[in-house]
């Protein structure tokens, strides 16, 4: 090929963003939408569960006067009083209710801080978010915790889900406590038949309680089992060992918290307290047979996509307006500061194509306009078009509840059957009691709402008080009530994406093939490659139609969540017999050659002939094999910029 016809291909990552300044790290977005502080206030309702028989006044102060440090002020909350006269009169039972009342809560009223969103607004994916220690600041790390959470709401759905809810709430101190003699015997014993027999041996439990256990221990199976294959293998790295430990234990103890959460969305998703919970495998769906609702985690998935192209989508609109009028966001943010760090990256003078894996698409404004010089001939925005999300509801910061949560409580008024003399309770309350009330319950829609509907009561005299109790009684009452849920409704409809969660997403997380092949089979449709059809499609024609002589990759973890893009591009191009040479970039505090390695060789293990092989050492052998090869035919190359 004539040098001057030469074309190359990019292919960048999150990385390239990030090199930027630009914040769409995961925990950019986290921060964002106010995560890490929400799980502030979930670890400290875990620390606040812990052996409970020792609960006392003190120990109530100290979680009061935290959550008032993340402005939750509770000091008048029915369940605090009732956790107080119970500490008091020493009743564990009650207060262990109360405690678990608390807690639940408290998880219904956390809200971001920036977009006015309650925790169960953002749907079923937010809670591995509040229960997942955080390890690597990238998205195919948060891909693969979206896995293992898929994995596990389907176990945890699919066994006994109610009747081990039910137990968690009465039992759940002494699950806790059953649980790590579980993980203890797993530790020790390293295979499962074995630790099951010995665990019912050592705990006292009735033949109604071990249907609870067997159901608890088919939820820990996976990750139990994942953890002996592990844990067989020779590890001389301690760190590493440290690291399996660390994860097994943290995961036995966060399972039980995990359900709870599940079962408060869905609780305040399904509008129904009373539900009773099925899992859907065919179709992937958590189904509340009792009033034939059901919750699809696939919707449910592109909602909290959607929820994250619309932070992207700010991001992107600055930086379209910064490169088309030259505007100055700040000091540190100059167009031609930002022009030569992406010039540093795409310093071939050849013709270039880039497969871009980032959510921005800011980038194509370089390609549009021939000025800049980058040679850009074609960006193929692999994971999705963010100028097609949905966009969000802006939500007034002074709501109280979510509408969900409050058609909830509103439909379980409506639906009980009160005794006669409710209403005579009723008509015997004083005005102070009515506004206490009020206060403590949280039924009325807005802060706005409430604050007039008080006004409203301390401005009436006693006789005008009295007329209005009258009117109390609950046929009216259920008759308000019931025009406040469809009002719920329609605020419901208003606010996207709510109602159901999505349809479709214009943005794509997802799994790779190679992550599933010991999941649920029904997975694949969370596939990554199998979602972008048609973009697999366009990149792949792309490098079929050019020869390119050069491929350079910048800022891509090339971890699992993407190898399948990677086994394909190196099959296509044939990187054993081709002469393309392949050229990893890197910043200096970034350095990618170990991650390139275990990509190489996970390609050469997975080639047909090899992909049978059990022994790491033998694995190891073939991929550094190839990896000299490349090197030495001067078709791998690691290049610091």
């Amino acid at each position: 090929m004539n040098i001057e016809n030469e074309e190359v291909l990019y292919v960048i990552g999150n990385g390239f963003d990030l090199s930027l300044g630009l914040k769409t790290s995961y925990n950019d977005f986290f921060e964002y939408i106010d995560v890490n502080r929400m799980r502030k206030i979930v670890d400290l309702l875990r620390e606040d569960r812990k052996n409970i028989k020792k609960y006392s006044i003190d120990r109530l102060n100290i979680l009061l006067n935290k959550l008032k440090e993340n402005d939750l002020i509770l000091e008048t909350n029915k369940y605090v009083n009732a956790i107080r006269k119970n500490i008091e009169k020493n009743s564990l039972k009650e207060i262990k209710d109360n405690v678990y009342s608390l807690h639940k809560e408290i998880f219904t009223m956390l809200k971001s801080k920036n977009t006015f969103r309650f925790v169960d607004e953002y749907g079923i994916f937010i809670l591995f978010l509040l229960l997942t220690n955080v390890e690597k600041n990238e998205w195919q790390w948060v891909e693969e915790q979206i896995l293992n959470y898929i994995n596990d709401i389907i176990c945890i759905c699919s066994n006994n889900f109610n009747e081990v809810i039910s137990y968690i709430k009465d039992k759940w101190d002494e699950i806790e406590l059953n649980l790590e003699i579980y993980r203890k015997l797993v530790v020790k014993e390293k295979d499962l038949k074995t630790v099951e027999g010995k665990f019912y041996k050592q705990i006292n439990i009735t033949e109604e309680d071990k249907l609870v256990y067997k159901a608890l221990i088919e939820i820990l199976k996976r990750k139990s089992n994942e953890y002996i294959h592990r844990m067989k293998k020779v590890i001389t790295n301690k760190k590493e060992l440290e690291h399996i430990e660390k994860n097994y234990e943290y995961y036995i103890q966060n399972i039980i918290y995990e359900m709870e959460y599940i079962n408060f969305i869905l609780e305040i998703w399904f509008t129904d307290v009373r539900k009773k919970i099925e899992f859907d495998k065919d179709n992937l769906e958590i189904l509340n047979i009792n009033e034939n609702e059901k919750l699809s985690l696939e919707n449910q998935l592109y909602m909290f996509e959607n929820y994250f192209g619309n932070y992207i989508k700010q991001i992107n609109d600055e930086m379209k307006m910064l490169i088309a009028k030259y505007e100055i966001i700040d000091n540190n943010f100059k167009p031609e500061v930002l022009f030569e760090k992406i010039k540093k990256i795409f310093f071939d003078d050849k013709s270039k194509y880039v497969i871009n894996f980032n959510y921005t698409n800011y980038l194509n404004q370089y390609a549009i306009n021939n000025n800049y010089r980058l040679n850009i001939k074609k960006i193929i925005n692999i994971n999705g078009n963010i100028d097609s999300v949905v966009l969000e509801t802006k939500l007034s910061k002074n709501r109280i509840r979510s509408p969900k949560y409050i058609k909830t409580g509103l439909k379980l008024a409506c639906e009980k059957k009160l005794a006669d003399d409710t209403d005579i309770e009723v008509q015997k309350m004083e005005k102070k009691d009515a506004i206490e009330f009020i206060n403590k319950e949280n039924i009325i829609f807005s802060e706005k709402m409430k604050n007039e509907f008080i006004k409203k009561l301390e401005n009436m005299s006693d006789d005008e008080f009295k007329e209005f109790i009258k009117n109390q009684s609950t046929e009216k009452v259920n008759d308000r009530v019931k025009k406040i849920i469809k009002e719920c409704d329609e605020e419901i409809m208003n606010m996207f994406p709510f109602t159901s969660g999505l349809k479709e997403s214009k943005i794509i997380f997802g799994l790779d093939k190679i992550q599933i092949e010991n999941s649920e089979n029904k997975l694949r449709t969370f596939i990554k490659s199998n979602r972008r059809k048609n973009s697999e499609s366009e990149w792949k024609l792309l490098v079929k139609e050019h020869k390119f002589t050069k491929i350079y990759f910048y800022g891509h973890s090339l971890a699992d969540a993407d190898y399948t893009f990677f086994e394909d591009l190196f099959d296509i191009i044939d990187i054993t017999n081709n002469k393309i040479k392949l050229i990893f970039l890197y910043p200096r505090e970034y350095p990618c050659q170990e991650n390139v390695k275990k990509l190489i060789r996970k390609y050469y293990r997975n080639k047909k002939g090899n992909n049978n092989l059990s022994d790491d050492e033998i694995i190891k052998k073939i991929g550094e094999y190839y990896i000299d090869k490349l090197k030495l035919e001067g078709k791998l190359e690691f290049k610091e910029v």
